[in-house]
């Protein structure tokens, strides 16, 4: 039995530091899903409300979420109503924004971007750049063109 144990104990001492190594990798794998889900649920919601959602990125805070547009004519303020029920998120430790492309060749890494849908589910083809600690680096693409 001690000798059970202590091939189960160096196994253990293999495998636990690979194991570690690759944590990083997931967590930005698990941020790039939870994100493309925000998405998908922010086009649904357009479309069965009619309304115009977007998806605010705030790259210096690394969270994200779904956001009413405001009406026209109003400070982008205007239009929070609601704001608490609407889903979003927190990037994992050690994942950060790398920025935004827009199609047309427009890009953002500073402050905050949001990429509205229209009531029927359309936006502009976007893609998010997520990045870890380690160099690694997953891109989100959205192409639902209005």
């Amino acid at each position: 039995m001690l000798l059970v144990l202590a091939v189960m104990g160096l196994v253990a001492m293999l495998v636990v530091p690979r194991l570690d190594a690759a944590v990083p990798a997931y967590r930005l794998r698990a941020a790039a899903r939870q994100i493309a889900s925000t998405i998908t649920w922010a086009r649904s919601e357009s479309i069965v409300r009619g309304i115009s959602l977007g998806v605010r990125y705030d790259f210096e805070a690394g969270t994200y979420r779904v956001v009413e547009r405001p009406p026209a004519g109003t400070s982008p303020g205007a239009g929070a109503a609601g704001q608490g029920r609407l889903p979003g998120g927190r990037l994992p430790d050690g994942v950060s924004f790398a920025g935004i492309s827009y199609a047309g060749g427009a890009s953002a890494k500073r402050g905050a971007a949001t990429v509205y849908f229209s009531f029927l589910g359309a936006c502009g083809a976007h893609s998010i750049h997520l990045a870890d600690k380690d160099g690694n680096r997953f891109t989100i693409e959205v192409n639902l063109y209005e």
